[in-house]
């Protein structure tokens, strides 16, 4: 059985970040007394204050921060972004050369690895090149999973075909969301959504049936007002679009191209478990076949929620998956 390594998405702590209640410098400390080794993935856009023209003071304090904390600097995440010209959107493989900058602040930080946000085929076949010129790793970030999502099958066959050593995948557990999440439906509820409204869209969700059929039950549900409508019907949208289900069967098919796990939850429950997610299945796949990266920590219930400590919530999930790791095959 391969050993475990745990690391924290600093997105996770975007609550008191955004909050002004911790700077990144205090971000770091807080993962580090998780325990040892805590490894980190960083997003330049969300926490570099000079980004995109990253400053030798920005990464300065970083590496000092890192070399004292004792974290372990492992996945700077970058986005494909087509808009940042003024005169034309880009093309996704054109938007590629923007990435260059993105790998550059990557490695003065101390990363090796660097997340692309989405790839096609075709980007790919343009990343490879790129990889090897800069000798780091590229993993392209899959929401979905190969067995529900054609274009994630699609990807990973491409990357067979390639057989580029610097390119893999990074997978997101929030692909094999089984539960629509508590934090954000009270959210929902909280900005006028009524209550039949987010019952009857999680219903039809839980029984996974598309979108068109939740709006339906939606509108068709009697006493509602014109706002109360359109907010649950917004809200049925952007829950299919945040939480899709996946199967967990998929997750081996990307293992032979897996090179790191954003493991996404909500909200812990009462034992410690994410209700939402099937964490003891996509464990069990992740140890039973062999898979050797590192599997971070990725809190999103921040973004609903302000009574949830991040703190309490990241030292809960990683004494759960350290559980469930260990637990015979």
């Amino acid at each position: 059985m391969s050993s475990l390594r745990l690391g924290v998405v600093l997105f996770s702590l975007g609550g008191p970040f955004w909050q002004r209640r911790l700077d990144l410098t205090g971000c770091l400390e807080a993962i580090a007394s998780l325990g040892p080794d805590q490894g980190i993935e960083l997003t330049g856009a969300q926490s570099l204050a000079s980004y995109p023209a990253v400053s030798d003071d920005d990464v300065r304090a970083f590496r000092t921060a890192v070399d004292r904390t004792g974290v372990v600097p492992v996945s700077y995440c970058a986005y494909l972004e087509r808009a940042r010209s003024r005169s034309r959107v880009l093309t996704p493989v054109e938007a590629v050369g923007q990435l260059e900058e993105e790998i550059a602040t990557a490695r003065r930080l101390g990363f090796g690895m660097v997340r692309v946000n989405t790839a096609t085929p075709e980007v790919l076949r343009a990343l490879a090149p790129l990889a090897e010129r800069t000798a780091v790793d590229l993993v392209v970030e899959l929401a979905a999973e190969p067995r529900t999502d054609p274009a994630t099958g699609a990807l990973l066959a491409e990357l067979d075909r390639l057989a580029c050593p610097r390119l893999g995948v990074l997978q997101d557990f929030s692909a094999f969301v089984r539960t629509v999440p508590q934090p954000f439906l009270d959210d929902a509820a909280a900005g006028g959504a009524p209550a039949a409204g987010l019952e009857a869209l999680a219903a039809v969700w839980s029984a996974g049936r598309p979108v068109g059929e939740a709006v339906d039950a939606v509108l068709c549900l009697p006493g509602l007002s014109p706002a109360e409508r359109g907010s649950a019907v917004q809200t049925a949208h952007i829950a299919y679009a945040l939480f899709p289900r996946g199967e967990v069967a998929g997750l081996g098919d990307v293992l032979p191209h897996l090179r790191h796990v954003q493991a996404k939850f909500f909200a812990l429950d009462d034992s410690g478990t994410e209700p939402c997610i099937p964490y003891a299945e996509l464990v069990a796949v992740l140890r039973d076949g062999g898979y050797a990266g590192r599997v971070h920590s990725e809190f999103e219930g921040h973004l609903w929620s302000d009574d949830l400590d991040a703190m309490d919530q990241l030292r809960r999930h990683q004494r759960d998956i350290s559980r469930l790791w260990q637990e015979t095959p």
